[in-house]
């Protein structure tokens, strides 16, 4: 019951720090949180399991679907070139929801923004 007593400022914070939407009321904030919380405490299996995500398909993905991927980790990152140095160090999987999305007619590249739910 503490969230509910944040103000829209605080709850903005928290949404920022955590990189998340910032937009809509302060219910819509306080539940963004709650769901941030719960995914971070180990509930993002049970709300993302994995037998949810379709894999290896062959179809396209669009705004508004949710995607789950696997992503290399590298302990130096050049954020100019947006590349790793040397060998990555691990991977870690990724599930968020796809919010924009284009495509490059010349290289024919669908390119998809990602607002990642939990790592």
């Amino acid at each position: 019951g503490r969230l509910e007593k944040l103000k829209v400022d605080e709850c903005k914070i928290y949404l920022k720090k955590n990189g998340l939407r910032l937009t809509g009321n302060k219910d819509t904030l306080i539940q963004r949180i709650k769901e941030h919380q719960e995914i971070i405490n180990g509930g993002g299996e049970k709300k993302y399991p994995p037998h949810s995500f379709v894999l290896n398909c062959k179809g396209d993905a669009c705004t508004g679907d949710v995607v789950l991927f696997e992503q290399n980790v590298y302990e130096m990152f050049n954020i100019a070139s947006r590349s790793g140095g040397g060998p990555p160090c691990g991977k870690r999987t990724v599930a968020g929801r796809i919010v924009k999305e284009s495509y490059g007619a010349a290289k024919q590249q669908h390119t998809f923004t990602v607002r990642k739910s939990f790592t």
